[in-house]
């Protein structure tokens, strides 16, 4: 019972339905006014039938009744008049004499003889008339009868019902025929309706039938063509991942070489090395002591560099899933924590203001504000202040680090976010993992100076609506200057 009433109410709100209901409406109301003008016209023409049929019945009793009249025939007169009674529709008859006497009568005779009705009208059971009954211009008597408006009433009742029964067959047939033609046209946007079903679901190998020459068949012929420019990107986008897939892979396995088979070698170059500087240390002259230092410090600096490499390469091969989130309060304090050793030793001091939940991964962006931390200690030297800020609109949250260190030359401020191009004290492989991590994440990063002194590394990253509410402006800490974060493409906000 119940996928029937689920078929019926998806029928009513079809556009089928609703196509012939709404032309049924408009023919009814055509017929309805058709059938009206033709009442009152049949009316009209009804009223002047039996108009004439006045005239004839007048002329024929003045012919038939001035004979016996003017003669005084009475029992002519009286078998007259009874013989005229049985005419259709002739209620009474009441023959009077030029004196008012009455001579003859036949049918259901008035007591008072009414006056005759000016008009003839349907609304009234008889039509009550006079007629002066002549022989050569002079008035023999007087004829009173009355005629039944039945007759009338029964032409237009049988137009009536002949109007409405047409009508109703036109309505019927005309229902059916639309049924039919709108069956013929849906069945078709139906099925071009379920096939685009099957393509949202994933099977884009759905196709339509095309024929015929209308507009609905050019339609499914669009649709077709369409399904198949789809379903080739599709396969191509298919084959597309399957390759990435497989590079991802390769990239993955270049990474675990990277880690263990190439940092073997440099293990033991580093090893012999610091062997051979400690077994000849003083042996030699001062020069080859050097070289010895400068053998190690390269070797560890490679390893330094190979590690930070496979980092690198792992932000491509790690997914993002689509539903994570991370707090960035908790990653920084993550990074904070794995570089607290460094940030002891140089005296750096970390301030934070309210940093917001966003949608990404933790360990990707704890490694991000790492980077960046590494970034200010290297390059700022001691006793460098550290600001973290952000501020969140829009579902989009712009996070700045800043420092007082040294700063960035406006010239090389893109260069640095480019592999090796700004390892003058680091490995030139920071920087560019923390724009590619925040890319990923659907950001962007930047660089401009923090006031007059320092450099200001700021990113863009989307805000978790169920967590973080969008606001206008987050108070800064103490210290933080305010200054115009330009984005790429020229394009800047003021963060205060």
């Amino acid at each position: 019972m119940r996928p029937f009433l689920s078929r019926s109410d998806t029928y009513r709100r079809s556009l089928r339905s609703r196509l012939i209901v709404a032309t049924i409406l408009v023919e009814v109301l055509m017929l309805g006014l058709l059938v009206g003008n033709s009442l009152r016209l049949a009316n009209l023409h009804l009223v002047r039938m039996a108009e004439g049929r006045l005239s004839e019945l007048e002329e024929a009793f003045s012919i038939s009744l001035a004979g016996p009249l003017a003669a005084r025939d009475h029992a002519n007169l009286r078998s007259l008049v009874d013989r005229l009674i049985t005419l259709d529709d002739i209620a009474y008859l009441a023959l009077s004499d030029s004196a008012g006497q009455r001579l003859a009568a036949a049918g259901l005779v008035p007591a008072t003889l009414p006056p005759p009705d000016a008009l003839v009208s349907m609304s009234m059971e008889i039509h009550n008339a006079v007629v002066a009954v002549e022989l050569f211009d002079q008035t023999m008597g007087t004829l009173h009868y009355g005629m039944s408006t039945d007759f009338l009433k029964r032409a237009r009742r049988d137009l009536i019902t002949q109007g409405l029964t047409i009508a109703a067959l036109e309505v019927l047939l005309s229902a059916v025929v639309l049924s039919a033609i709108a069956f013929l046209l849906t069945r078709r946007l139906e099925s071009l309706t379920y096939a685009s079903v099957r393509i949202a679901a994933g099977d884009y190998r759905a196709m339509v039938p095309e024929g015929g020459n209308d507009e609905v068949a050019a339609l499914s012929r669009a649709f077709n063509a369409m399904t198949e420019a789809v379903r080739s990107h599709v396969d191509e986008l298919e084959r597309t991942a399957e390759a990435l897939r497989c590079s991802n892979e390769e990239l993955a396995r270049l990474a675990e070489v990277t880690a263990h088979h190439l940092q073997e070698p440099l293990r033991h170059v580093a090893s012999y090395a610091q062997l051979l500087g400690s077994r000849y240390h003083g042996r030699l002259d001062r020069e080859a002591d050097e070289f010895i230092r400068y053998m190690v410090a390269g070797v560890q600096q490679m390893k330094t560099m190979l590690v930070e490499l496979q980092a690198y390469i792992a932000v491509d091969v790690s997914p993002v899933p689509a539903s994570a989130r991370a707090d960035l309060a908790a990653c920084l304090a993550e990074a904070r924590h794995d570089l607290a050793g460094m940030l002891a030793t140089s005296e750096v001091s970390v301030t934070a203001g309210p940093l917001p939940v966003v949608r990404g991964d933790h360990a990707q962006l704890a490694l991000v504000f790492r980077q960046l931390l590494e970034n200010a200690i290297v390059h700022g030297g001691h006793r460098v202040s550290v600001t973290v800020s952000a501020e969140w609109l829009d579902g989009r949250a712009t996070v700045c680090v800043g420092d007082t260190g040294p700063g960035i030359e406006p010239c090389v401020r893109t260069q640095v976010f480019e592999l090796f191009r700004g390892k003058s004290l680091g490995t030139g492989i920071g920087l560019p993992m923390a724009k590619k991590i925040v890319r990923r994440h659907g950001g962007h990063a930047w660089i401009q100076a923090n006031g007059n002194r320092g450099t200001c590394v700021c990113f863009t990253l989307p805000v978790d609506q169920r967590e973080g509410r969008a606001k206008d402006a987050v108070a800064r800490p103490a210290g933080f200057e305010p200054a115009t974060c330009r984005l790429e493409g020229g394009c800047s906000i003021q963060l205060s």
